[in-house]
């Protein structure tokens, strides 16, 4: 089985840009310190989570790492 970090990291690197870009989509043109600061925040998460990727992975195991395993729809089984 592979290992994983206890979080659901791989969707949360997917979530972070487009939450914050749908964010982006209602600020104002008066607010665009704030749009910039906003973006940059993100962007720093994304890398932050991408340095865990980084640092966790195991170059020595042949099989797949970090996966995410959901069940879409459960009563299809």
């Amino acid at each position: 089985m592979a290992p994983t970090l206890g979080f659901p990291i791989l969707s949360t690197l997917i979530l972070v840009p487009l939450l914050t870009g749908f964010l982006l989509l209602f600020i104002s043109e008066k607010q665009q310190g704030f749009a910039r600061w906003l973006a940059m925040f993100s962007s720093l998460v994304s890398l932050g989570l991408c340095w865990l990727l980084v640092t966790h992975y195991n170059h020595d195991v042949f099989y797949t790492q970090f996966v995410e395993s959901h069940k879409w729809i459960p009563w299809l089984g």
